[in-house]
Order: structure tokens, then sequence, then C-alpha cells
């Protein structure tokens, strides 16, 4: 628990990867462990080696995920981006996630 409660206050303080909240590489969708009222959020490096799903409070309205500048503050922080979205065809991407791309 001590752990957790950790990984959470780091994760707020903007380093440069997100603590993996849900577990990548099952069968199962990552983005079915979200809670209602929370947004699933896939986020990839920039070689498409590795990705991360977050599970984050809604904060910001994205229909179909369009990555307007709200959306982009409110899931995507630097370095990532929702307005680059190159796609990673080794790591196709949850149709239920908010994606985002970084370096």
């Amino acid at each position: 628990m001590k752990r957790l409660w950790i990984a959470v206050v780091l994760a707020g303080c903007g380093g440069s990867e997100p603590t993996p909240t849900v577990k990548a590489g099952s069968d199962a969708d990552p983005c079915d462990a979200c809670a209602p009222g929370q947004r699933c959020v896939e986020r990839f490096d920039g070689t498409c080696q590795r990705r991360w799903f977050e599970c984050v409070n809604v904060s910001a309205a994205c229909p179909d995920n369009a990555c307007t500048p709200e959306c982009q503050r409110a899931y995507c922080p630097q370095p990532f981006t929702c307005t680059e979205r190159v796609g990673c065809a080794n790591l196709p991407a949850s149709p239920k996630a908010f994606t985002c791309y970084g370096p």
C-alpha cells in the first residue's frame, strides 16, 4: 500500500514516464479496468517499443478521441502529444483509449 501511495505522488510530479496503473500484455483490453468516471489513456514512446495505460479521472470531454487543446492538456502531459498520432503497427492502440505519443 505504501508503494502505491508513493507511485501516485510521484506520478503527479510531471516525470517523463507515466506510472502504469494498468498492465499491458494480456488478452483483455487494459482499458476495461477503468472505473466509471475514468478515461483510459494510452501513451506510446516515440519508437513504438513501449506503451503505458492509465486510468485517469475524466477532466475533459474528447468525443471520438478528438485532440483539442483541452484534451492535450488533460491527458497528454509533456513530452507526450495527441496532435501527431502516427500510430504503431506493432502495438495497435486500444479502441477504448485516448492516445498520446511521445519521444
